[in-house]
């Protein structure tokens, strides 16, 4: 796995543990970038460009991101809390 795949599984999982199953606003999303990868604009950019472009993310508007389990199952073993059998 690429560094950038690491990266972009470390803020889903940040993402899916924050209770954000289904969707996330660009304000979260950019408020989690900041707490892992840094706050400078061509950071939030650019780890925008690869959550999406990696498809970890699709943009449902401007403002909303829908979390793509599609192309990601693994992340809805992110999703699951302990004890819980399927997503809320």
């Amino acid at each position: 796995m690429s560094r950038v795949y690491e990266n972009c599984r470390e803020i889903m999982e940040v993402i899916l543990t924050s209770d954000f199953k289904r969707a996330i606003s660009l304000r979260e999303l950019q408020k989690i970038i900041r707490l892992k990868r840094g706050g400078d604009p061509r950071t939030l950019k650019a780890w925008i460009r690869n959550l999406t472009a990696l498809e970890f993310l699709k943009r449902t508007n401007r403002l909303v991101f829908t979390v793509n389990y599609e192309a990601h199952p693994e992340m809805i073993t992110l999703g699951v809390k302990v004890g819980q059998s399927k997503l809320a």
